[in-house]
């Protein structure tokens, strides 16, 4: 089961199962889009709820099907896997590109704003990555952040409970 990152889509992983069904065809994969995600970004009263319960649905409907359920994650796709009011019994939980001391939205912010003063330093590279970070992130608004680091919020203190 792949769950993809918050503001992304399912092209975040699609790589990756591509290389995985080509590798193990008998495998069956799952990629699950959290809601308000996917083609266009529509986060409006979307909260953290429907992403946990978007990934405990993903689930059920996966281990009806298979043996033993994998779950791979990116960024809050693999923390939002990880929902300390379920007991998913996967196999494997693998988690990329998140970090356990995620900053708060003032310091975000305060990153963003410096990064836009100094634009006309950046390199070519650099001004196309903040760019992309921010069309990114402008259909976020405050509510959808508060979700955001309620997930983050929610699970990081259970992380302990993965064995």
């Amino acid at each position: 089961m792949f769950i993809h990152g918050f503001t992304g889509n399912t092209a975040e992983v699609q790589p990756l199962v591509d290389y995985l069904m080509e590798k193990r065809s008998e495998w069956t994969c799952s990629v699950v889009t959290l809601t308000g995600h996917g083609e266009t970004l529509n986060l409006k009263g979307v909260s953290s709820e429907h992403w946990f319960r978007d990934v405990e649905n993903a689930y059920r409907l996966l281990e009806k099907q298979v043996d033993e359920v994998i779950v791979v994650g990116f960024s809050m796709g693999g923390i939002v896997s990880n929902p300390p009011q379920l007991t998913l019994p996967c196999e494997k939980i693998n988690s990329f590109k998140y970090s356990s001391k995620i900053c708060g939205c003032k310091k975000l912010f305060l990153t963003c704003k410096e990064l836009i003063k100094k634009r006309k330093l950046l390199t070519t590279a650099q001004t196309r990555f903040l760019q992309a970070a921010i069309n990114q992130t402008r259909p976020m608004t405050v509510p959808t952040m508060k979700h955001f680091f309620k997930v983050v919020h929610t699970v990081l203190p259970h992380l302990h409970r993965i064995h």
